[in-house]
């Protein structure tokens, strides 16, 4: 048999619509180095048929667990257990690689030997046509150094999961473990095992195709405002993390997950909640939030009270929300925060 060289991950749920344009993008010259694990999640459509259905036809490289519901990090987890690649990447089943690219990428990945390989993705809307290119480097190289990955976080703010590829054994060593039974873990694939990664590849052409629009995805508004007591929950569990491994890293890891936990996740749990504090049921929530990060972190619990909702604009909105939660002003001020929150955010 041969030896893989990379695996896919690909969690599906109730995906029957999306996950054969997925699979087709996959189907390259050189994929039998590749192992794709199809991990069905509960599904009720016919996403485990499709799925054994590409498993018959490409037996050396397609594999489909069927597995009861237990959300996206199980998917992850179940995967992991039984990957065989060199390298490990994730796909969501409503997405799709660059097809020519991929090949590419494969060979790519025979020619290295890093902890972790970045590569630049696009954005496609459901007609599939690409409305956003992210671009993190626009040349190749290898190199051993951290501080290339806090470059590429600083200078582009668009270091997510689309563009890591990581060396499985990285996983493997650490215990990686994604919480189960919850939306939005995709964020802990991004912090917990990059501050074990100390060589770093890039890959300097479009793999991963991001698709944007389709109806219940997890970054509209709508299904944001619906699941943001789920965001909430994981990002204190990526607090419980960073307090675990903080006083254990160099200065370079300290800031990037200061990075991505105060900078990014953070934030946008204040900002969500915020949109919507004409529900009380959402200002309770935030209420119980902010006290929980609290008591977990204080350091962190403080450093919010410097975020703005704009750099140019000076108003730290966390601090004046903690000052007026409790205030007779407090509808008033919120109405106007929500207000100031959704206009920078179009």
């Amino acid at each position: 048999m041969v030896k893989k060289i990379l695996t896919i991950v690909i969690p599906s749920y109730n995906m029957q619509q999306y996950l054969p344009q997925c699979l087709n993008s996959l189907l390259v010259r050189n994929l039998d180095r590749v192992e794709v694990i199809v991990v069905n999640d509960g599904s009720s459509d016919r996403t485990s048929e499709i799925g054994h259905e590409y498993e018959g036809r490409f037996p050396r490289s397609i594999i489909v667990i069927d597995k009861e519901n237990g959300n996206y990090g199980s998917c992850i987890n179940t995967a992991l257990k039984i990957a065989s690649g060199k390298y490990i990447k994730i796909l969501d089943a409503d997405d799709s690689f660059e097809k020519e690219n991929f090949e590419k990428f494969i060979t790519y990945l025979e020619k290295v030997d890093v902890d972790l390989v970045v590569s630049n993705y696009v954005i496609v809307n459901s007609l599939g046509e690409i409305i956003s290119q992210r671009i993190l480097s626009c040349t190749e190289y290898q190199e051993r150094s951290f501080e290339r990955i806090l470059e590429i976080a600083k200078l582009t703010g668009i270091f997510e999961m689309h563009c890591v590829t990581y060396k499985t054994e990285i996983l493997k060593n650490i215990g990686y473990y994604q919480m189960e039974g919850i939306s939005y873990t995709d964020q802990q694939w991004m912090l917990v095992p990059m501050v074990y990664v100390n060589s770093i590849a890039f890959f300097a052409q479009f793999v991963y195709r991001y698709f944007i629009g389709r109806e219940g995805q997890t970054v509209a508004l709508e299904s944001r405002l619906r699941s943001i007591k789920q965001h909430a929950r994981i990002c204190l569990g990526l607090v419980d993390e960073y307090n675990k491994i903080y006083s254990k890293i160099s200065e370079e890891r300290k800031w990037y997950l200061d990075y991505r936990i105060v900078n990014c996740q953070l934030p946008y749990i204040y900002r969500t909640y915020l949109l919507k504090q004409s529900d009380s049921k959402k200002y309770v929530e935030l209420k119980e939030f902010d006290e929980a990060l609290k008591k977990k972190n204080y350091s962190i619990y403080n450093s919010l009270n410097r975020e703005k909702i704009i750099n140019i604009f000076p108003f730290h909105y966390i601090t004046y929300w903690r000052k007026y939660y409790n205030s007779n002003m407090r509808l008033l001020f919120l109405k106007y925060l929500s207000r100031m929150i959704k206009l920078f955010e179009k």
